[in-house]
């Protein structure tokens, strides 16, 4: 049981890291965001319109996928704090 605990501690400790990572960025998410719209509408008015849409859906998919992990390992390390309470 106390091999499971320290696996269980690995990857608390892993998904603490990252969710202070990708809150550290958070606020940066927003203004990427934007700045990817402004880029992909300069190029689809001025040099390549494919080129432009698949600029915005690859700012878009990383941006959500940031804000989905940002909430999935949330709600994880939460959980496991509960765990490791009940145990205690």
């Amino acid at each position: 049981m106390n091999v499971l605990k320290f696996i269980f501690s690995l990857s608390e400790r892993r998904a603490a890291k990252w969710q202070l990572f990708v809150s550290k960025i958070e606020p940066y998410i927003l203004f990427v965001f934007i700045a990817s719209l402004i880029a992909g509408s300069y190029i689809a008015l001025h040099i390549n319109e494919t080129l432009a849409v698949a600029l915005l859906v690859l700012i878009l998919s990383l941006t959500f996928l940031f804000i989905f992990l940002w909430i999935y390992l949330g709600l994880w390390v939460k959980y496991h704090e509960r765990e490791t309470e009940k145990d205690d």
